[in-house]
């Protein structure tokens, strides 16, 4: 249960039809709600047509004045008219009306002492056995209290006792500001010692003309206020809206749920329920919005009222723990992201996001295994997002790459736009097993580069040279080092053997670049023409320049993206083929290495 009091130091605000308008929103959310009258002289809550059939012959005051005779907190049932309006969504709102209009009223009003009834009758507990009838009673998600104006002890209950939440509704005027100021700071004081209760603080702007403001006097109203009110974000707003509707009391969520005054209400619905961390709709906004703004994750407070409540609060909710395990995971705290995870996975939250991001956490730790088990875990999720199949398939590269397969044929792949196809074919090109998965990927978009590499990789040489040119000729007369390159290996793959005028034409273009698959690439080139020594200097410089653990590179004797390890062991296989072993390039049909390599995929 969840109290918000809306409260304003002056009136004249819409601080009852504002209230009226966020029940009802929220009923229509399925939340069960309670609505109380609090503005005990100037009770308007059954004013409202929503609540026409409500018969208040006792409430608030009738409460609390038999407390005051009988000094036994009476059964809230008998004061609440439950469910007085219901919605489709299963949302319902009841009502604590302040009590009968009759002409009694005001005398049963006027004998209540409020002071005398914290000071010598025990009002605390009293207000405190309220709030436990409310939840036990009517099991009600929210509960919005009317509160009186300006500085009163009713305001007192109203805005630090019961609530959670205080809705401060006010008009930027200097008015309005330093009557409002003084109520808030007496609310933040509750934080401290000996309540240490937290209350959320709303502010909220209203009845605010929308007028061109070229004198800067509303910014300047507004930022004087923010200041007086120590409020770092900006102020909701509800602004003046002229409608004859407002005359009948109209719940324009019901009546107008297109208008903009609808709208600015269900902004402020969803201001109160991102600090209700027992409305799971609530604690998913709240968690969604700290992963929105990096600045608040870094400061949030793990020792852990909000994290840690939202955790036990919704403990078998899949969902929201898997949203919570992010928010940890930001935070540097893998552990706690893991054990939430888990707990995800556990209340059969069973998501590609879910698994995949397990997965991530299991390897940093070492945990490979574990890691490939999430992996393969995805690959039955559907559906799968394309984000999502894209950390898969990089996820599978580096962990499980016996899996690339079988994400190869997740429908998610077919819906990829070119741009993300082509980017997740370079991922693909790091196992022969998954080449024809990039071909596939490849295949979407005009002819690149990467689909030859893709094609002389899987043997398809032929094929290979036909993309690049239709004949040899043209190719010898370019000046494209990459496509002569290509070219004269797939030749190579399909003749069996290197021709030298086309490496030739390679050594002619050499441009003495430094990167590493540039160097394997005319280490090869040169001893094919006969350079012998050139090449060795080239595979030295490789191999120097090659780091543990680096980014994969692209290497021109598996054409296959491969690590560094493997980098360095094809640098050392084009080194005894140099020094005249009889070995191919492992690309090559029939090839022994090629044949090693399919091997070795299976075992793995």
């Amino acid at each position: 249960m969840y109290v918000a009091t809306f409260y304003s130091f002056k009136g004249g605000v819409g601080r009852t039809m504002a209230l009226v308008n966020v029940a009802a929103a929220l009923a229509m959310r399925g939340r069960r709600v309670l609505v109380v009258d609090f503005d005990l002289e100037a009770p308007g809550l059954t004013t409202y047509p929503i609540f026409s059939q409500v018969q208040a012959e006792r409430g608030l005051v009738h409460y609390v004045q038999e407390y005051l005779q009988t000094d036994t907190a009476p059964d809230v049932e008998e004061f609440i008219a439950q469910d007085v309006w219901r919605c489709d969504e299963g949302g319902t709102i009841s009502v604590m009306a302040s009590g009968s209009q009759d002409p009694q009223y005001s005398l049963r009003f006027s004998e209540i002492n409020w002071r005398t009834l914290y000071t010598e009758r025990q009002g605390y507990l009293f207000f405190e056995d309220l709030k436990h009838q409310w939840r036990d009673f009517g099991k009600f998600d929210y509960v919005l209290i009317d509160s009186r104006t300006g500085h009163t002890d009713i305001g007192g209950i109203c805005t630090r006792q019961l609530p959670d939440a205080v809705v401060a509704m006010f008009q930027p005027t200097e008015q309005n500001i330093v009557g409002l100021t003084k109520v808030i700071r007496a609310i933040r004081l509750e934080g401290q010692e000996p309540t240490k209760k937290n209350i959320d603080l709303h502010f909220v702007m209203s009845n605010v003309q929308d007028l061109d403001d070229e004198d800067l006097i509303l910014k300047n109203r507004i930022d004087h206020a923010k200041d007086s009110l120590q409020c770092a974000d900006d102020f909701l707003t509800l602004h003046h809206y002229s409608s004859l509707a407002l005359l009948d009391q109209s719940v324009f969520v019901l009546d107008h749920p297109r208008s903009r005054l609808t709208t600015e209400y269900k902004r402020l619905v969803e201001e109160v329920r991102s600090k209700n961390l027992e409305d799971r709709d609530g604690a998913l906004a709240y968690v969604r919005g700290l992963l929105k703004r990096r600045r608040e994750i870094e400061f949030a407070d793990l020792s852990g009222s909000r994290l840690a409540k939202i955790a036990d609060f919704h403990q078998r909710d899949g969902e929201v723990l898997a949203a919570l395990a992010q928010v940890y995971q930001r935070l540097g705290d893998r552990k706690e992201a893991e054990n939430l995870l888990n707990a995800a996975v556990d209340s059969r939250y069973e998501t590609a996001s879910t698994f995949l991001s397990r997965a991530s956490l299991r390897a940093a730790r070492g945990d490979t295994k574990g890691a490939a088990e999430d992996i393969a875990a995805t690959v039955s999720c559907e559906p799968m997002t394309p984000s999502a199949l894209s950390k898969a398939v990089h996820l599978a590269l580096e962990y499980a790459p016996n899996l690339l397969p079988a994400l190869a044929n997740l429908p998610a792949l077919s819906a990829l736009d070119q741009r993300t196809s082509e980017s997740l074919a370079e991922a693909f090109m790091s196992s022969r097993s998954a080449l024809p998965v990039a071909e596939k990927l490849m295949s979407k978009g005009s002819v690149t580069h990467n689909l030859v590499l893709v094609l002389i990789g899987q043997g398809k040489c032929a094929e290979a040279m036909q993309t690049i040119a239709v004949n040899r000729a043209i190719v010898l007369q370019g000046s494209d080092i990459r496509d002569i390159f290509n070219y004269a290996m797939a030749e190579w793959g399909a003749l069996g053997a290197p021709a030298p005028d086309m490496f030739r034409r390679v050594v002619e273009l050499d441009s003495n670049e430094k990167g590493l698959n540039y160097l394997q690439c005319m280490a090869i080139a040169l001893h094919v023409v006969g350079d012998t020594e050139a090449a060795r200097v080239r595979l030295a410089r490789a191999r120097r320049g090659c780091r543990p653990h680096q980014p994969r590179e692209f290497s021109a004797w598996s054409y296959l993206q491969v690590t560094s390890e493997e980098f360095l062991a094809d640098l050392a296989e084009i080194e005894r083929w140099i020094a005249g072993e009889p070995v191919k390039p492992k690309f090559i049909p029939g090839g022994k290495q090629l044949e090693l390599a399919v091997q070795l995929e299976r075992i793995d």
